[in-house]
């Protein structure tokens, strides 16, 4: 989860130990919205469309123990950091489900110390309960922004449905002190233990219920612990307290699971009844198999997306390269062919899903490759500023600056560096990014991963998924964060006066020929 941000007059919640006497009420959410068609088999004057996303074959190499990465997207291509792709992540695209929508189980378990602030007061943990139940699948009306439910409902244009209950309160026998003390070094040690403890207390019926996906494997597990989070994550003693999601690594019951404060809820929503979600909704992405977008490199303050993604700052809709890799959406493939010049309109793509990708000339046909990504990004809905606060940053030069989420409507131009790389068990690459793996590493245990990541060190050139600004400039490499003057509006162009060199290496510059509240087009030139 980011850490490095400051919320602008929000304190950290202090939970007290007496509650009022009021009983909040949950509204679970309908699934009313319309499941929108984001898979078309299409073939346009400058582009293709196809109605699956393709998978990457790669082969099996003998000798060699190789497995996926369980903290990136696919494991690989088929299943989504362990669970079916058809059944948990992805549209089935198949003549059973004529609706092309898929239901997930989520299964939350709060937990609680002996000096926690539900241990002593019924009413307070029965309300805290209540709020857990409305950040997770409750209508968006009681919450800040959007339930985990109905963020992913909308967000996947109908094609997901998050299903699944809060259970109890699990007493976990022991101070806040005593856990800091077991997780300093190792928290997802200590974390595991509470995983085997909520396995030991899930009766058989509700563990069936929510394996669907794998016979005897939770399908997803999110663990929400009753004490206040740290605010400085580097801070080892407290580390613990934070927000993570691991990999379960000791029996095959979890394949994965998320570690969250109830704190994050908010300050205020004990007394509004209105919870903040934005980081459960941010975790949940990871569950999904999404990386952090944003920059844990130690060595430089480049923030490669801008602060404007959920995988970022918490904020906003999933972006274009989410969605591709989770098969909730595909995009129109340029395809130029003879054509000297031609036009690709595109409505907003929250609301479509429509999104354009300008590949390389290797292009594969997966979201495994290098490509530029285009979308019509509209303020609105999940976009929209009014849900979300403003952020004290530091730039390079320590200079605090507000960063405010962007109000326009205009066009966003994405670089995408997806190849894939073997890792050995140590994490050293073994191969240069490929975006077919034909080269075998030296005998020993390997993941096969992204080759680039977002977290920028001293020797990336390179960051898997970065935001371009259409002044050409890279101001995010100075720590700044994105605004409306980042989006390419009526008449800006790309490739003629700015990023020159990506418009001849994809041989192509294009213009924003019209722009209006409901579409966009987008003329493309074919570069001598």
């Amino acid at each position: 989860m980011k850490n490095h941000f400051v919320f602008l007059s929000i304190s950290l919640l202090v939970l007290s130990g007496c509650s009022k006497e009021v009983v909040l009420e949950h509204k679970p959410y309908d699934f009313s919205y319309e499941v929108k068609e984001t898979f078309k088999e299409e073939k346009g004057d400058i582009h293709y469309r196809e109605d699956k996303i393709n998978n990457l074959h790669i082969d099996k190499v003998e000798g060699i123990n190789i497995k996926t990465n369980v903290y990136d997207v696919k494991e690989l291509n088929d299943v989504t950091t362990g669970y079916d792709s058809k059944s948990y992540s992805s549209p089935s695209n198949d003549l059973d489900n004529p609706n092309n929508y898929i239901e997930s189980n989520l299964l939350v378990v709060p937990v609680y110390f002996t000096d926690s602030s539900v241990a002593s007061d019924e009413n307070l943990k029965e309300n805290k309960k209540t709020l857990l139940e409305n950040a997770f699948f409750g209508e968006n009306s009681l919450t800040n922004y959007e339930s985990v439910a109905s963020y992913y409902h909308k967000s996947s244009y109908g094609h997901l449905k998050i299903k699944g209950e809060v259970l109890p309160w699990l007493n976990l026998n022991e101070s806040s002190q005593d856990a800091l003390a077991k997780g300093k070094n190792n928290p997802e040690e200590y974390s595991d233990s509470v995983v085997s403890k909520i396995l030991d207390n899930i009766d058989e019926v509700t563990f069936k219920k929510y394996s669907s996906v794998r016979e005897g494997t939770l399908d997803a597990l999110y663990i929400i612990y009753d004490y206040p989070y740290s605010k400085e994550k580097s801070n080892d003693e407290n580390s613990l307290f934070w927000a993570y999601v691991y990999h379960y690594k000791k029996n095959n019951k979890v394949s994965q699971y998320a570690w969250s404060s109830f704190d994050f809820v908010g300050e205020k929503a004990l007394d509004t009844h209105r919870v903040d979600t934005t980081t459960y909704i941010h975790e949940t992405g990871h569950l999904f198999g999404l990386n952090d977008y944003y920059n844990k490199g130690n060595y430089s303050i480049y923030q490669p997306m801008g602060f404007m993604d959920m995988m970022d700052y918490n904020l906003g809709d999933h972006t274009p390269f989410s969605k591709y890799l989770l098969n909730w959406a595909s995009p129109y493939v340029l395809d130029m062919g003879e054509k000297e010049t031609g036009t690709i309109n595109i409505r907003p793509f929250s609301e479509s899903g429509d999104f354009i990708l300008v590949p390389s000339s290797s292009y594969n046909g997966t979201p495994y490759d290098r490509y530029l990504l285009i979308s019509f990004f509209t303020p609105t809905g999940l976009n929209d500023l009014k849900n979300f606060p403003s952020y004290i940053f530091t730039d390079k030069d320590g200079v605090q600056k507000i960063f405010t989420y962007p109000n326009k409507y205009g066009i966003l131009v994405y670089e995408v560096n997806a190849q894939l790389g073997y890792f050995s068990s140590s994490g050293i690459r073994q191969t240069v990014p490929t975006c077919y793996i034909t080269e075998t590493p030296k005998a020993g245990d390997y993941v096969i991963s992204f080759y680039h990541s977002n977290e920028l060190n001293k020797n990336d050139s390179l960051p898997l998924y970065h935001l371009l600004e259409s002044s050409g400039q890279n101001t995010f490499k100075e720590g700044n964060g994105a605004s409306n003057d980042t989006l390419f509006i009526y008449n800006s162009t790309f490739g003629i006066n700015t990023f020159t060199d990506l418009a001849d290496e994809f041989g192509i510059t294009f213009k924003v020929s019209k722009i209006n509240l409901s579409e966009a087009s987008i003329t493309f030139y074919k570069k001598a």
